[in-house]
């Protein structure tokens, strides 16, 4: 007991320290490091999807890892496992439905998410192998099941807009035609994934992004002009007369061609 205890404080206390990294990187707008290449870690940090309800995701993991840790720090007790059991289900019912947004919404995964999500695994099976907490009876049964029911439901309606029809703020607008304006064009394929990936982050504003098909089945295709620029790679943005392979964050683009956000008038 004692050692699994210790373990949970552990856990917890990396995945406090992981989850500030990442509220950092959020508040300041700054690129991950050691992410893995191709992995979307600043696409999904820029995601419409990273904040539910206007709070950050990493704000959700920041304090439930504080909350985790506060009970773990001391010797554990029955009444103790059973609050980590349930909010260590909480944390890994959030984090399903964030793989899914990855995997299926946003097409890009963030290893910081998935360091995450094991290690609220984790706690969740160090809490199990206390053996104190008895998930079989009819009482713990129901409310782990109303629990998953409960986080998939608030974070779905949370997103409901966004996954239906996204509007664009009037900044991501604003960059969108600046990148135009500038001459920037996207370059891609109607069945590259990456591709949607970058066009969802930028939601009903990709309508002013120049945008050139290279797919010679896909609609007003251009594959003689990609062709002829060499392009062999989905997305790929040309900005400046240079060549970008990948999709990119919003604040790189802003970043690669000198975007400054207007000012919002104050109320």
């Amino acid at each position: 007991m004692r050692n699994l205890s210790k373990l949970i404080f552990i856990l917890s206390v990396l995945g406090l320290f992981l989850s500030i990294y990442l509220s950092y990187t959020h508040f300041t707008n700054s690129e991950t490091t050691f992410c893995l290449s191709g992995s979307g870690c600043d696409l999904i940090n820029n995601s419409a999807f990273s904040k539910v309800f206007g709070i950050p995701i990493p704000i959700f993991g920041l304090i439930g890892y504080l909350i985790i840790a506060f009970i773990s720090y001391r010797e554990l007790n029955q009444k103790k496992l059973n609050y980590l059991y349930f909010l260590s289900l909480i944390g890994i019912a959030f984090s399903i439905y964030l793989t899914y947004l990855e995997l299926f919404i946003i097409k890009a995964i963030c290893s910081y998410c998935v360091i995450s999500a094991l290690i609220i695994v984790g706690i969740f099976i160090s809490v199990l192998l206390t053996k104190k907490v008895d998930v079989t009876t009819p009482k713990n049964a129901y409310t782990s099941l109303l629990i998953i029911l409960l986080v998939f439901g608030f974070s779905y309606f949370a997103h409901s807009d966004l996954l239906r029809n996204r509007q664009a703020s009037q900044t991501v607008i604003d960059l969108a035609k600046h990148l135009t304006n500038t001459g920037s064009s996207m370059y891609g394929s109607y069945t590259c994934t990456h591709c949607e990936t970058q066009k969802l982050l930028f939601g009903d504003a990709f309508q002013y992004i120049n945008y050139i098909e290279c797919n010679p089945a896909g609609e007003n295709s251009k594959s003689e002009l990609c062709l002829e620029k060499g392009i062999d790679a989905y997305p790929t943005w040309e900005i400046n007369e240079s060549i970008h392979v990948g999709a990119k964050s919003l604040k790189e683009l802003a970043k690669l061609t000198g975007f400054k956000p207007k000012k919002q008038p104050e109320k």
